[in-house]
């Protein structure tokens, strides 16, 4: 019981912050798409046996028009197999609720923290609905999106534009939760959100007096330069 507890203290810790800390996200992978827990903009992808281990199954759908169907998820060595074939749905989209309580201490007081991580990869521009908790999603034309959190538009809200080469752009969602992101390089880029609720409730069953969650969008860019992937970095190991 106490190691699961450090376990789950370390597992929040990388949970906290934004850009540098860890994400879940989506890439085309092959002819199907694989879901990778790590840091896009480190070319850090957890592994297993290691702490991919440590992160529960994702639920997944892909959408096609207003049609969202479950999809089969596998665990692989550097991620989770997405059942759907490449480029013939409009968006992939993955939430994970499930992810264990961490406790924290506040002074005196110990607090139940809660992380719910989500991502979404688009194949078009074409406007979205939202379906995560925190959500990111196209807003019906090239470098256009909009920030949701539980439905509603999430206004003037840090994010981070990630290019495939880790480059970073900071981005900040409008008075109606929208924001433009344009890009410069060919390949896969990645925009990251967090937000953190102060108030207590209750996710898969989980009570917690505030809960963090981040999400990221991914888009393939098909024009501009070639840029070369960071040197990968090493997983963490876990005993």
């Amino acid at each position: 019981m106490i190691a699961k507890k450090l376990l789950a203290g370390l597992l929040g810790t990388l949970a906290l912050g934004h850009a540098a800390a860890h994400q879940i996200w989506i890439e085309p992978a092959g002819k199907a798409y694989t879901l990778h827990f790590g840091e896009y903009d480190e070319n850090l992808k957890e592994v297993s046996p290691g702490l991919l281990d440590k992160m529960p199954t994702p639920h997944v759908v892909s959408v096609s028009g207003s049609k969202e169907t479950p999809l089969a998820v596998s665990k692989g060595k550097e991620g989770f197999g997405l059942d759907a074939g490449l480029g013939k749905v409009a968006a992939i989209v993955a939430e994970v609720r499930s992810y264990p309580v961490f406790e924290r201490k506040n002074g005196e007081q110990l607090v139940r923290g809660k992380w719910v991580p989500a991502a979404r990869y688009v194949s078009d521009f074409s406007a979205q609905k939202p379906l995560n908790i925190l959500d990111i999603v196209p807003n019906g034309a090239p470098g256009k999106f909009k920030l949701f959190f539980r439905g509603q538009a999430l206004p003037k809200t840090k994010l981070t534009l990630v290019a495939p080469n880790g480059w970073h752009k900071p981005l900040q969602s409008d008075d109606n939760g929208e924001f433009e992101a344009a890009t410069l390089w060919r390949g896969d880029h990645v925009i990251e959100a967090s937000y953190k609720e102060t108030t207590a409730g209750e996710i898969g069953g989980d009570k917690y007096d505030n809960a963090s969650f981040t999400s990221t969008l991914t888009f393939t860019q098909t024009t501009g330069t070639a840029t070369p992937r960071p040197t990968p970095s090493r997983p963490h190991e876990m005993k």
